[in-house]
């Protein structure tokens, strides 16, 4: 046993440490992000689980109204991304003052765009209702009006434990934020177990239990980071100090990353649109198959979140060859988790598929949905994904935004409407067209990192 941990101790140092950063500490945050994203997720899937048992109607407007909230929320994590860049290499270069002030700011900035975002969103609900999903069936629109009004109402709580736990991954501190996210998680299921299937109050049930969860994951933000002796502890008061040039700083690299994030999840949202004329069975099958593939990216999404924060440290230290080289070793290690997942889910597709109460004519398309991601994200999600993390975080993010929605747009959106109609391939087009999609990133990005450009940007 000894033997065998001293040549994995010699491996994991020769290929994934350097001088800026340590394999034992890339494993501290990589292991509580593991763990997270995989508690998160799951509990996702029993979630989904959950909400179909009330009817593909159900799932339907649930999944509709949470491409939205998603797109909106999506957007203020852009800002707690910019002061994630900045935290992160204020981290590489030891200084603890302005690091802790960036992450005082991100909570203000963060929590008052949530705050912002569901006020527009309550006020002009119907108004989205009816220009996006508008060709639903009305069943599905009753429900997802109902569901968006609510959902939208604790939406600045989720803002705030979004800043929260963004910080705490920035500083390191992953320990920290999985506790908090397992407590998210748990009560949520719980909630939904007790108000859905117990009690059997179906959406209603959904959104009291929304509603707990996120009352509750906010008082635990102050009380676990209390426990376990957080470095990042505040007075209330202390969020209302403002340095407007570190505010700014942070808005110069969250609003790209923001504005690319409101323009991405705005195209998942129009294809939503187009995938509506073809029935809440197609929109069902797009959101399972959906499920299953964020399931299968729980490892690769944890290490990309890594590389965000260890990209940020070595370029905040001045060494952009550190960046490289546990980059390259990073993305084999990537290359090789996706092909064992792949194997393993689609050896268990039909009792994995069985566990969303999908219908018998559902299963060949969730199949075909599937199939064609798991193969495509071996090959072209690694370079799509985590390559532009790794250049956000030297700050090169205009490049990144340009590209990410260009391509989102042109082949997701665009190429869906053209396979499942034009074409006549169903609701499979729409992931043939996500394929191209991260074809598209996998081809450019790693251009332009090989030509360097990114090494020279300039944060702090």
């Amino acid at each position: 046993m000894t033997a065998i941990k001293q040549k994995t101790t010699a491996f994991l140092s020769r290929y994934f440490s350097c001088e800026t950063v340590s394999y034992d500490k890339i494993l501290a945050l990589f292991l509580p992000l593991l763990a997270e994203n995989a508690f998160a997720t799951g509990f996702s899937l029993i979630n989904s689980s959950m909400i179909s048992s009330a009817g593909m109607s159900a799932l339907s407007a649930v999944n509709l109204v949470d491409t939205y909230t998603t797109v909106i929320a999506l957007f203020f994590q852009g800002i707690a991304t910019g002061a994630g860049i900045v935290v992160a290499q204020y981290r590489g270069a030891r200084n603890t003052q302005m690091q802790q002030r960036a992450a005082n700011l991100s909570i203000v900035a963060v929590t008052a765009f949530a705050l912002f975002l569901a006020v527009v969103s309550i006020c002009f609900r119907n108004g989205v209702i009816n220009l996006f999903f508008g060709g639903a069936d009305e069943e599905v629109l009753e429900i997802a009006r109902y569901y968006m009004l609510f959902s939208c109402i604790s939406l600045p709580l989720y803002g705030f434990i979004t800043a929260e736990l963004g910080v705490l991954r920035g500083i390191g501190e992953g320990k920290i934020a999985l506790v908090i996210t397992m407590i998210n998680s748990v009560v949520y299921v719980l909630g939904n177990v007790l108000f859905i299937v117990v009690l059997g109050l179906e959406i209603k049930g959904l959104l009291i239990s929304i509603t707990i969860t996120r009352v509750v994951t906010s008082v635990a933000c102050f009380v676990v980071k209390r426990k376990m002796h957080s470095t990042f502890a505040y007075r209330l008061k202390e969020l209302f100090v403002m340095d407007f040039k570190l505010l700014k700083r942070i808005i110069l690299f969250g609003f790209p990353v923001a504005f690319e994030n409101l323009l991405f999840n705005g195209g998942r949202l129009v294809l939503q649109m187009i995938l509506v004329p073809l029935g809440t069975n197609s929109i069902a099958t797009y959101n399972i198959a959906y499920n299953i593939m964020a399931f299968s990216q729980i490892p690769n999404t944890a290490m990309s979140t890594t590389m965000f924060t260890v990209a940020g440290m070595c370029m905040g230290a001045g060494r952009p060859e550190d960046c490289k080289y546990i980059y390259r070793n990073v993305y084999k290690f990537n290359e090789v988790v996706y092909t064992v997942i792949t194997v393993i889910i689609l050896a268990l597709h039909t009792p994995i598929t069985a566990a969303f109460h999908a219908e018998p004519d559902m299963y060949m398309d969730i199949f075909w949905c599937v199939l064609i991601t798991m193969a495509a994200q071996i090959f072209f999600h690694t370079p799509s994904f985590m390559t532009a993390n790794v250049m956000r975080a030297a700050g090169d993010v205009v490049f990144t935004t340009i590209i990410s929605t260009a391509s989102m747009w042109i082949f997701r959106v665009l190429g869906s409407y053209i396979f499942c109609f034009v074409f006549g391939w169903g609701i499979i087009g729409a992931y043939v067209a996500m394929s191209m999609d991260w074809m598209a990133r996998a081809i450019i990005f790693p251009i332009r990192f090989r030509r360097g450009k990114w090494e020279k940007m300039k944060v702090i």
